[in-house]
């Protein structure tokens, strides 16, 4: 049941995310459509990226996730020292860089520690949206929705830019490579009104 239900809250979140993000466009219901039959592929894309991440890289995210959910910071301090990975000064040094915390190395571990379980803390609403737990095939993963998001949003920009490419190359009309979908778009209509009015001229 619980698996059933994060896969449903990451997929809702990104859906409402793009909603938000075309909100008063006029070809919102379109973009929409195309959204919903792909996000389930970018998920397994997703999915894939982090199956191929650094091994380093995956324990970051998995700690940051647990640890958001933690009540306070010795919590956090006990799941950090409890990770193999986290018993040297070195890899805490690389962990608070990958947090953006300006760290150096002749601080403590200690001290490294308080500052990452501070930083965690401070920051647990932020990591527990950024990171969202998703289950396939008995396995779980942690994947990025704002990441999701912005692959669905560039592939959906991508696809319409080269339509409508396609429809001004018919049309006879040039476009440049800085022009998005929308600005051809424009092209387009514009050419097709100045032909109609010529013809009715004519």
């Amino acid at each position: 049941m619980e698996t059933i239900k994060h896969n449903e809250d990451l997929r809702k979140i990104v859906l409402d995310m793009t909603q938000r993000e075309f909100q008063g466009s006029t070809s919102n219901k379109g973009i929409l459509r195309y959204i919903e039959g792909k996000v389930n592929s970018v998920i397994d894309e997703s999915i894939n990226e982090f199956r191929e991440a650094d091994i380093k890289v995956q324990t970051y995210i998995k700690t940051l996730k647990i640890g958001s959910h933690k009540n306070n910071i010795n919590d956090i301090n006990k799941l950090i020292k409890s990770e193999q990975l986290f018993k040297s000064k070195l890899e805490l040094i690389r962990f608070a860089k990958f947090l953006g915390i300006k760290v150096s190395s002749r601080q403590s571990y200690k001290m490294l520690l308080r500052n990452i379980s501070n930083n965690i803390y401070e920051n647990k609403n932020y990591y527990n949206e950024k990171y969202i737990y998703y289950t396939k095939k008995d396995k779980t993963y942690i994947l990025e929705p704002e990441k999701i998001k912005n692959t669905l949003i560039e592939n959906y920009r991508s696809r319409a830019r080269n339509d409508m490419k396609s429809i001004a190359k018919i049309l006879d009309i040039e476009t440049t490579d800085e022009e998005g979908a929308e600005d051809i778009r424009k092209k387009v209509i514009n050419s097709i009104i100045k032909d109609k009015l010529s013809k009715i001229k004519d």
